[in-house]
């Protein structure tokens, strides 16, 4: 307690009027400052009760405390910080020690401002031949911006294959055919405010002549009529039913009036006629390649190609999405990782990776493309990376590299092990679009590769 004296107690008689303090009072401190010593006004004293003061701190945050002062002040304090926050009170006491009145003066030091912090660019991939055991040290740059102090912390997660480690900066413990991926992810000491770069580790598989193996290939403008629906499977055929070409699960969310059909010399016909709604068009790949190699899928890379035309999405809530993976609700967790083009305005539109139903932006809004490939990448049963190649019908190739951090953008990263609900949980394999919406989209080809 600080305090100082006062002015005679008032004598007998009629009740002794009462002590007012003056208004309460406050300062707001920029970040880095410091409190202005407080000296309070004057006690309103009718009879002249005050005898004494006392002062003291009460910390809303922080722990500043009273460093010196007396009667009114000035009253000087010592021990805050950015962020704190306190209120000093002078109460007014009579000869006898008991307060009458109390002054309050509150105080409030700003929270230090800092940029965001921003990550450094990734570093590049190691993409390694066979035989290799270890990567060359991974070397990070810093971050910039932020307070200046940071943590960091860095992960390995093999995509595919297993015993890989990190050791003096380098992923070792490699065996042909691994894919790896490094994340470093720092942390602002002062903000709390995390940011990540990620780079790639991939061996060369050892098989002799291992590659791509285009399992099918289907050209969906050569297939037979079929009436548009709502719910239910569409067998396709050729050549008036004469060859058969694939199944189409159409699943409809609880709106059901978005269709799928199919249209000879168009292709496969996915229409949105409507604000609200979303109907997804499985293309089931067991059907296209004559059965799934379950222990292919859980083991290696599948590489599903859609050539996509007649796209419309220009209404306000639009997006079409593709994905590759199981079918338990396709406009749930079987759509829910892969790639988005949402509309951005009547004429352009943003695409973004979808992950647990979560969007990312990539890149900057573009205007609506009327044709586009898709490709994407299912890793070990587990993962998924995309690439989207707009303004053309011709397919890329597959390439080990975008699954490593080229072209394609990692999409799913599963936590689960494989074959254990990830994308691919032994079963049925499918390839999906979905126009959510007022959105429209025709598949024209269908093509699926494996690699090894």
């Amino acid at each position: 307690m600080f305090g100082g004296m006062g002015g005679a107690g008032a004598g007998g008689g009629a009740d002794p009027a009462p002590v007012t303090p003056p208004a309460a009072t406050s300062e707001a401190v920029a970040s880095g400052g410091s409190p202005a010593a407080k000296t309070f006004g004057a006690f309103t004293d009718p009879d002249g009760r005050v005898s004494s003061y006392s002062a003291a701190i009460t910390n809303a945050v922080g722990a500043t405390s009273i460093a010196s002062g007396s009667g009114l002040g000035a009253y000087a304090v010592a021990g805050f910080a950015d962020g704190d926050s306190y209120a000093l009170r002078l109460t007014a006491l009579d000869s006898d020690g008991d307060p009458l009145a109390t002054a309050v003066h509150v105080v409030d030091v700003a929270v230090a401002e800092y940029d965001p912090l921003v990550p450094p660019a990734a570093p590049a991939a190691q993409a390694l031949a066979s035989g290799s055991t270890s990567s060359a040290a991974i070397t990070w740059g810093s971050p910039t911006g932020g307070s200046g102090s940071t943590t960091d912390e860095t992960v390995l997660t093999q995509d595919v294959g297993s015993g890989a480690s990190l050791s003096a900066g380098a992923v070792v413990g490699l065996e042909d055919g691994d894919v790896c991926r490094v994340k470093r992810t720092w942390t602002d000491t002062a903000t709390g405010q995390t940011v990540s770069a990620v780079t790639s580790v991939s061996v060369a598989a050892a098989v002799a002549g291992a590659g791509w193996t285009e399992l099918a290939d289907i050209d969906l403008t050569t297939a037979d009529t079929l009436s548009a629906i709502n719910s239910g499977t569409l067998a396709v055929t050729t050549g008036g039913g004469a060859t058969p070409l694939c199944a189409i699960v159409v699943d409809p969310d609880s709106s059901a009036v978005h269709t799928v059909g199919v249209n000879n010399g168009t292709g496969v016909v996915c229409i949105g006629p409507q604000s609200t709604g979303r109907v997804t068009a499985a293309f089931d790949i067991d059907d296209l390649v004559g059965g799934v190699d379950a222990a292919a899928v859980l083991g290696g890379i599948y590489c599903v190609q859609m050539v996509c035309s007649a796209i419309v999405n220009t209404a306000s809530g639009s997006s079409l999405r593709w994905a590759v993976g199981e079918i338990t609700d396709a406009n749930g967790s079987g759509i829910a990782d892969g790639l988005r083009l949402t509309r951005t305005t009547s004429s352009t539109a943003t695409w973004q990776t979808l992950s647990s139903g979560a969007t990312e932006n990539w890149g900057s809004a573009v205007t609506t493309p009327t044709t586009t490939v898709i490709t994407l990448y299912l890793i070990a049963g587990a993962n998924v990376a995309g690439r989207f190649d707009s303004g053309t019908t011709t397919p890329p190739s597959p390439s080990l590299a975008d699954v490593t951090g080229g072209t394609a953008r990692r999409v799913a990263v599963n936590a689960a092990a494989a074959g254990t609900g990830t994308r691919y949980d032994g079963s049925s394999l499918y390839a999906m679009a979905s126009p959510g919406g007022i959105a429209e989209v025709v598949v024209q080809r269908l093509i699926v590769s494996r690699y090894g």
